[in-house]
């Protein structure tokens, strides 16, 4: 899962749009692949996708990779 932890969730769902038109031509593809918003909105979205059967997440941040990295570990990992 792509995953962008951000309070601001237009933000960071514009950076991901950006991102994948950027590297794959499908801006739309962000919101098929990916969760974003702020830690409460992306533990939703992350405990939907191993509701939903997926019994190992990779979460991938795209952008601002050492700072998501750290609120992942922080603020993401411990609540799933």
């Amino acid at each position: 899962m792509y995953v962008a932890v951000d309070r601001d969730r237009t933000r960071a769902g514009k950076r991901l749009a950006e991102w994948f038109g950027a590297f794959y031509g499908r801006p739309a593809l962000a919101e098929e692949v990916s969760v974003w918003g702020d830690v409460d909105t992306c533990v939703e979205g992350l405990r939907a996708v191993a509701a939903a059967g997926s019994g190992f997440l990779m979460l991938n941040p795209v952008f601002d990779e050492a700072e998501q990295l750290e609120r992942i570990a922080a603020d993401l990992a411990p609540r799933l």
